[in-house]
């Protein structure tokens, strides 16, 4: 008849519909997002937390994520015999801004200060004219200082920066550049990060350079620069990070490689490594110039094989980010400057620092680490492999539960009995028991193991095919054994075979949750789920069944009637039946 032809037509196109997979993909992921930002992860592209899962590659910045990011200059010296300690502490002083809120340059006015530098009576002494930004190039900057003396005029250049980029535009014998180098790598390979300190007295006519046109100009740049002074090194200590080594272990147990592209000397970059204990090749260091002296196919070796990058580029840290993305790995990527977005955004996972991070950084990353912490970004892929696993269970659940709604919708029309599922009772089920019996998963912890497995495929889809044939196998076992009962229950009416067969569902389900939560466990565990949560599910979905067999008004909306001790045993036997096989063919995934 047409009523019953479209009550068919409408039982089966609402269990047909697969709604929960969307709905509980984004709900997991939100939550993920939720619990990141509790441990100080803040996420801005909500795809990233399942991206984490796959993370085979981590580029990181070394100041403030490896390290501190609090320097202290710990020790100064001169290149020079005729220059005195004064003359170098004053130079560093003039090559920072007056109020600096560079932790370097911080650091620098903490120390002469502590070393009978009055820096307020040095800045009273000179009028700053001109400011020369940070050259990436040179990787140095400097500045342009006149007397307020108007009796004694007087002008002056100071400059600080990479030894390398200093030392081009320093005029020195061969004996002191060779001591330069080596006083430097001798600090570097301590850990140190180490500043050139350079400058000049500079004659009139150039202080007429230091107007504003100037800086438009690199030719008058390099004019002012060239045949400056050196009057010595300082060396900043930047502590590692006591929680770094644990988490280094971690990731790279879970599979993961981890390199290093700074800005620092390659000694710097090696010594923070050791002490991370970050797995690389001591002979696979490669610095930002012999970067650009490589081919393309010897750079993207350099780029796979390598796992430390120092006196990098910005240009050369995304070329590094391009060449894994290009060779296959799922890459995340620290940054922290405005030089730094173009890399965060080409990489899967862009990640900004939250406290020392620009702008424009933070608006290129997918995640922002609000505390500057490579633990937390290690606990951030730890979530991400959490929530993806959960993902599957709560994906694998839903397909046995599926098969039941749209076996039992097609069998009743194919079979010409009684409509056995009610659009109001596939509401019920729909919205009160499956989504309930769902969020089951999203609080387990996951596999004890997921942090000691390698990066999943992405590729590879997010569930297995012999992962969906087990589910499918234990929803069809539960459709056929529901169907069967309510054929055998209709002598007594619809309401009581109505009853038996829903409640066969509901029963059903709530064992195929136990059964993805006894997953990979023995099977004499998998009598204690991981989760409180599975018994709230279970609590929450049989005080529904109750309700609608006991409540009269209930019962009559939902068509249904209690059923008798006897018939409990049964279905309870028939859902055991369905999930007690699966522990014996259960593949990890």
């Amino acid at each position: 008849p047409p009523r019953r032809a479209f009550l068919y037509a409408v039982s089966l196109a609402m269990s047909a519909v697969s709604e929960e997979f969307v709905l509980v993909f984004s709900l997991f992921l939100s939550l993920g997002a939720w619990r990141l930002a509790k441990i100080g992860v803040l996420v801005r592209r909500l795809a990233s937390v399942e991206t984490l899962g796959s993370t085979t590659v981590i580029c990181l910045d070394k100041t403030g994520t490896l390290t501190a990011g609090t320097y202290a200059l710990s020790s100064h010296e001169a290149i020079r015999p005729e220059v005195s300690e004064h003359d170098l502490l004053e130079a560093a002083v003039l090559a920072c801004e007056k109020n600096p809120q560079d932790p370097l340059e911080r650091a620098i006015i903490a120390h002469c200060s502590s070393h009978l530098i009055n820096v307020e009576e040095l800045h009273s002494r000179w009028s700053l004219i001109h400011d020369y930004d940070f050259d990436p190039r040179g990787k140095h900057m400097s500045h342009v200082w006149a007397s307020t003396d108007d009796s004694t005029p007087e002008t002056r250049i100071a400059a600080k920066g990479a030894i390398e980029g200093v030392l081009e535009h320093c005029r020195l014998t061969a004996d002191e550049r060779q001591r330069a180098h080596a006083v430097n790598a001798a600090l570097a390979a301590s850990g140190m990060r180490v500043l050139a300190v350079a400058g000049r007295a500079l004659v009139a006519p150039c202080a007429a350079y230091c107007a504003d046109d100037f800086a438009s100009s690199h030719d008058r740049r390099q004019q002012v620069e060239r045949d400056l002074e050196l009057y010595g090194l300082l060396a900043f200590h930047d502590p590692l990070r006591p929680e770094v080594p644990q988490a280094v272990t971690e990731c790279q147990s879970a599979g993961i490689r981890l390199k290093i592209i700074t800005g620092d000397h390659p000694l710097t970059a090696h010594a923070i490594a050791e002490a991370a204990g970050i797995v690389h090749r001591d002979d696979l260091i490669f610095s930002g110039t012999e970067l650009a002296q490589m081919d393309q196919e010897h750079f993207a070796l350099a780029a796979r094989e390598a796992a430390i990058f120092a006196r990098t580029t910005p240009a050369q840290k995304y070329a590094i980010v391009d060449t894994l993305v290009r060779a296959g790995e799922v890459v995340a990527m620290t940054g922290d400057g405005i030089n730094d977005a173009p890399a965060l955004r080409r990489a899967h996972i862009g990640v900004a620092m939250g406290q020392r991070g620009t702008e424009a950084a933070r608006a290129a990353a997918a995640l922002v680490l609000l505390g500057d912490d490579f633990s937390a970004l290690v606990a951030t892929v730890r979530e991400g492999r959490r929530v993806y696993a959960n993902i599957q269970s709560a994906f694998r659940y839903l397909i046995g539960f599926k098969f039941m709604l749209v076996g039992l919708a097609l069998l009743a029309p194919l079979s010409g009995v009684p409509l056995l599922l009610l659009p109001v009772d596939l509401v019920w089920l729909e919205l009160i028991v499956h989504p309930v019996s769902a969020l089951a998963f999203e609080g387990d912890p996951g596999p004890e193991d997921i942090m000691r497995r390698p990066p999943r495929n992405p590729s590879v889809s997010i569930i297995a095919l012999h992962a969906i044939l087990r589910p499918a196998l234990s929803g069809i076992i539960l459709t056929v054994g529901a169907f069967l009962l309510f054929v055998m229950h209709l002598q007594a009416g619809e309401a009581s075979a109505r009853g038996v067969a829903i409640a066969l569902v509901i029963v059903g389900s709530l064992f195929l949750v136990w059964a993805e939560f006894a997953r990979g466990h023995p099977w004499w565990r998998a009598l204690l789920p991981r989760s409180l949560r599975f018994w709230a599910v279970c609590v929450a979905a049989l005080m529904s069944l109750m309700a609608a067999m006991w409540i009269p008004e209930v019962a009559a909306l939902v068509q249904i009637a209690p059923i008798s001790l006897p018939d409990w045993s049964v279905l309870i036997g028939i859902s055991i039946v369905s999930v007690a096989w699966r522990p014996l063919f259960v593949k990890s995934v």
